[in-house]
């Protein structure tokens, strides 16, 4: 004789106590849902303020670098009114002549130019960081700076092209390897025509180098911007 199970009997519910059920079981879903959201925008600001702290160190970078250049180039600057005052003197008479020479070596052997140190910018492009910068005013100012940075290079293009021809010309002009050693400095080889273009390049150098860092668009300029965008993300962020 086969026993059956006895039915399991349901009680019978109101649909006010399955509107509660659903609702639990809503407010529980989305109570989850909101404290992951919650947690995942705290991450994202805390990332956001580590890119922040990270951009301002590259900036503190720059504003250093900067410094670098416009005392190098004020003294280039100098330098090359010096060499002017040649233009229009006998470059045959030996103390002209050593005037040249010593003012060759000093002045057009090195350079310096503005380089930043975009670490950060580049992670930020690279990892799609510039979506966590959440506010409008602190992610125009980085992108402003950037844009600032390339105007710089390119007039950085200028300068250097100005510098390597003059390079070039002198190398054609005198004989740098007896320079420092003769009793007498060598005559350069060159004839007027080669010596007004030479002096012509270094007048349109200095006007380069001038521009290059006092026009407020290139390096004296961005050194006041890049100040003021250190202070103003240290105030949005209340960083030290």
């Amino acid at each position: 004789m086969e026993i059956h199970p006895a039915p399991h009997v349901h009680p019978n519910k109101k649909f006010t106590e399955y509107a509660l059920e659903f609702l639990l079981i809503f407010l529980a879903v989305s109570a989850g849902f909101f404290a992951e959201k919650i947690r995942e925008n705290q991450g994202e600001r805390a990332k956001e303020k580590e890119y922040i702290g990270s951009f301002i160190k590259n900036l503190q970078d720059d504003t250093s670098r900067m410094q670098e250049v416009i005392e190098f180039n004020t003294l280039e600057i100098k330098g090359l009114d010096s060499f002017l005052l040649l233009s229009k003197k006998d470059l045959t008479d030996p103390v002209n002549l050593e005037s040249f020479y010593s003012l060759a070596n000093r002045y057009f052997f090195n350079e310096q130019l503005f380089e930043s140190n975009d670490a950060t910018l580049v992670q930020l492009r690279n990892s799609g960081g510039y979506r966590l910068i959440q506010k409008d005013r602190v992610a125009d100012s980085i992108a402003l700076y950037d844009t600032r940075v390339h105007l710089i290079y390119e007039q950085g293009n200028y300068y250097l092209d100005y510098y390597k021809q003059i390079r070039a010309l002198l190398d054609e002009m005198a004989d740098l390897t007896l320079g420092r050693q003769a009793q007498s400095f060598p005559r350069l080889l060159t004839d007027p025509a080669k010596t007004r273009l030479f002096f012509n390049k270094i007048f349109e150098f200095r006007i380069a180098v001038f521009s290059y860092c006092n026009s407020q668009v290139y390096i004296r300029g961005h050194l006041l911007y890049a100040t003021r965008l250190i202070e103003f993300l240290k105030k949005e962020y209340e960083l030290e």
